[in-house]
């Protein structure tokens, strides 16, 4: 996941919210345009929450992984997650 594509996407969606409520505090707001702008919104909603999700399935895979065997000074073996 990038971390500066899902800040923009984050940025642009608060932004488009504050147009949204704008734009229904209008005195005859123009429901053309709310439909396309609410819709952009939860699309983008959408990729954030897709890639948060494959993140965390990304990051649950890596901390499953099975501890190593590493072996010490001593010669005895020691069990050691992977990190």
């Amino acid at each position: 996941m990038s971390v500066r594509r899902f800040k923009s996407l984050l940025y642009k969606s608060s932004k488009l919210q504050a147009e949204i409520i704008k734009e229904q505090k209008r005195p005859k707001p123009d429901w053309l345009r709310l439909c396309r702008m609410k819709k952009l919104r939860l699309v983008m909603k959408d990729k954030m929450l897709e890639m948060t999700q494959h993140y965390s399935a990304l990051n649950n895979l890596f901390l499953e992984q099975q501890p190593i065997r590493i072996k010490s000074a001593n010669n005895n073996y020691q069990y050691k997650k992977y990190q």
